[in-house]
């Protein structure tokens, strides 16, 4: 059976598409596998943030941050202003 045909019928049938037991939650794979899709995908975002601070790069939307800026400093000025717009639309 081909890879295709084989993920379209387990997904239809509710079932993780590399495994076959249940899937779990909306997603159509089960607990172990979701598992492994969230390290994988914690894996590619800790790479590109350690590689956007080593170059002096905002780490949410990569933009090149402004020199006269904190040492510190991970985010740009627009990046914080929607942190905090963000954070008093929730208050």
């Amino acid at each position: 059976m081909h890879r295709r045909k084989y993920k379209a019928l387990h997904k239809e049938n509710g079932l993780c598409l590399w495994c076959s037991r249940p899937a779990s939650g909306r997603t159509p794979l089960c607990e172990h596998h979701r598992e492994i899709e969230r390290l994988r995908s914690a894996k590619k975002r800790r790479m590109f943030v350690d590689r956007y601070l080593q170059e002096g790069r905002c780490v949410r939307c990569s933009t090149p941050l402004d020199p006269e800026m904190d040492e510190g400093t991970t985010c740009c000025l627009s990046c914080r202003s929607n942190l905090s717009q963000v954070a008093h639309a929730t208050d």
